[in-house]
């Protein structure tokens, strides 16, 4: 729900919740991997005439490969919560040494980027202001992700598209655009289609002898938009996903699968509990 920042003139904070579900498929040499992942993460734009200032509330990364969990971590200014087969390690802000303090003081409850955007909503300029510490989250797609269920909203089209972004992680990612299609209804709300493609050809990943190749997220599914509050409020997308990782030895690893994303508005920021899921 939306909130009046502290401050004089300071704008409109809303906070959503997006969720990540996805499995995929590898193969390398005839064998076989199956890697589930869920990403949890809770966000707010901060909304001053034509800037736009993003932030992060808290994140929440769980993995399974072949069917045994590899990652179990919940994150937020005020703690670190890691579960390591069976065990959770719980760490405090103020408990945590200097050099583990960087990655909270510099990922959450602070700016991460700032947009210009036109009366539409459209992007015209982009300034990453994120610290050192949170360049891991910046590089895995933070920025991406709370972008993607927010495009412009040009109110006297019917269809139109926008440009969209999907992490690859490492810094890289595949980009291409989202055509949004009215559906016919009543009531105060809007329904819209989404579908479109984002790929890339190739990315070096750095530092690492990998290049990934053949990328590909095919997108279709629907969002919700409030002409009241002037925001989407809610959305589901649907994103078949392939691509190609290389070696330098020309060792070759194909990769398919299915994504889940699910956005909606939050009433509170989740900071201190992971989810139960």
């Amino acid at each position: 729900m939306p909130s009046r920042v502290a401050g004089r003139d300071a704008g409109i904070a809303r906070t959503s919740k997006i969720t990540i579900t996805s499995t995929v498929n590898t193969r390398t040499q005839g064998e076989g991997h199956r890697i589930d992942a869920y990403t949890e993460v809770y966000y707010t734009w901060r909304r001053k005439g034509l800037e736009h200032v993003l932030s992060v509330d808290s994140l929440l990364v769980k993995a399974r490969i072949n069917g045994e969990e590899s990652m179990n971590t919940f994150m937020s200014r005020a703690k670190l919560v890691n579960t390591e087969q069976g065990q959770t390690q719980e760490v405090s802000f103020d408990e945590a040494s200097d050099e583990l303090k960087k990655t909270p003081r510099d990922s959450f409850d602070v700016p991460l980027c700032i947009l210009q955007v036109d009366a539409s909503g459209k992007e015209t300029r982009r300034t990453v202001v994120a610290g050192a510490g949170a360049k891991s989250m910046v590089d895995n797609g933070m920025i991406a992700n709370a972008l993607l269920f927010h495009p412009p909203f040009p109110p006297q089209r019917k269809e139109w598209q926008a440009d969209a972004e999907f992490s690859t992680g490492n810094g890289g990612s595949a980009q291409g655009k989202l055509t949004y299609t009215t559906v016919p209804g009543r009531g105060p709300r809007r329904l819209f289609k989404v579908s479109g493609k984002c790929s890339r050809e190739s990315f070096r990943l750095p530092d690492k002898p990998l290049t990934m190749k053949d990328v590909l997220f095919v997108v279709s599914g629907e969002q919700t938009y409030d002409p009241a509050q002037r925001a989407w409020v809610s959305g589901k997308l649907a994103v078949d996903v392939s691509f190609q990782m290389i070696t330098d030895d020309q060792t070759t690893t194909s990769a398919k699968g299915k994504m889940t994303l699910s956005c909606e508005e939050s009433p509170g920021r989740q900071t201190t509990r992971p989810s139960n899921r």
